[in-house]
């Protein structure tokens, strides 16, 4: 099968045209992706560029892997989480074990994908309202709308649900996986954001005292026993490490142009592996946030509504903040 393809669909409305692009992993990172993207289209709406999107090289992405020189810093990282595991009821995936749930059943091929797009003024303003960030905000909007769409099922566990999230946080900029409490036991909206904030904050205070070699070493061996399970083809069938997937990525903060013809809007559409019905990643791009849901389509045959519900969790939270003005 090819390593990429690339699809042009025409015919929408008012002349405008949408790229379906499909890259394998072993190319390119998301990040690696839409940097690519960008590389050829331009911020001048009036800029020519004669090769069509598809005749254009992306770059490979410049990041080592952990190599030798790091074995005993993945030494030092995998000796503590054993301990860790041994010694105390914290797993893997950090403070909190992540609850059975319908996100981790086996998946088969197909898939359904949604959308959503908000002004990122708009959650900046209730963000700062609310004294958290516009990235926990994001998580707030996508543990809430999951939890609606659990609970209409009857399959919404007791425990709050935990993401695993793409993190930059550290000063050296390097890219962490962390793994976060959803708070989605909690029926309380603020109970709810006070979780996701503590539990973020907690995460990044452990990775911001290791060490850069352990820093990235820890990465890797976070994935270790995942890449493992996967391989094995038994992820679905043991506990889960976490139960979805949320990445954040950024792209421009002008709009950007191909032969005049803007980018209106940019979604990343987050793969699923064995054992995880559900992944979700959202990006940044000239004032909008953009959101993109892949679900199992035998697993979760309405994804739409969970998009939907982000909007209501949105909308109820900004009511219950006019309120208490």
């Amino acid at each position: 099968k090819p390593l990429w393809e690339m699809h042009l669909i025409e015919g929408l409305h008012d002349h405008q045209f949408a790229i379906y692009l499909k890259l394998h992993a072993a190319l390119l990172d998301a990040p690696g992706v839409v940097q690519a993207i960008q590389s050829f289209l331009s911020p001048d709406p009036k800029a020519a560029q004669a090769l069509p999107l598809w005749c254009h090289a992306f770059a490979l992405p410049d990041q080592p892997p952990v190599g030798a020189r790091n074995l005993p810093a993945l030494g030092r990282v995998l000796g503590r989480r054993l301990k860790d595991t041994i010694l105390s009821a914290a797993p893997w995936s950090g403070g909190q074990r992540p609850p059975r749930s319908a996100l981790n059943d086996r998946i088969t091929a197909q898939r359904r994908f949604a959308t959503q797009t908000y002004p990122e003024a708009r959650l900046q303003k209730l963000a700062t309202s609310q004294r958290v960030s516009v990235e926990e905000l994001v998580y707030f909007l996508c543990g809430s709308a999951v939890r609606r769409f659990l609970r209409e099922y009857n399959a919404l566990p007791d425990a709050s649900l935990v993401a695993v999230v793409a993190d930059r946080s550290r000063s050296d900029g390097l890219l962490n996986p962390l793994f976060i409490s959803l708070g989605t036991k909690h029926a309380a909206r603020d109970r709810r954001l006070s979780a996701i904030s503590k539990s973020l904050a907690a995460a990044r205070r452990r990775l911001a005292a290791l060490p850069k070699a352990e820093a990235q070493a820890s990465g890797a061996v976070a994935a270790l026993p995942y890449v493992v399970r996967q391989l094995a083809g038994i992820d679905h069938r043991l506990p889960p490490m976490f139960n979805l997937g949320i990445a954040q990525l950024s792209a421009s903060e002008v709009p950007l142009y191909f032969n005049g013809a803007r980018l209106e809007e940019i979604f990343p559409m987050p793969m699923l592996l064995q054992g995880g019905a559900l992944n979700i990643a959202w990006v940044r791009y000239a004032g909008d946030i953009n959101v993109g849901l892949t679900g199992a389509r035998e697993n979760l045959p309405h994804l739409q509504r969970i998009a939907v519900y982000m909007g209501v969790a949105l909308e109820e939270l900004e009511a219950e903040d006019a309120a208490h003005e």
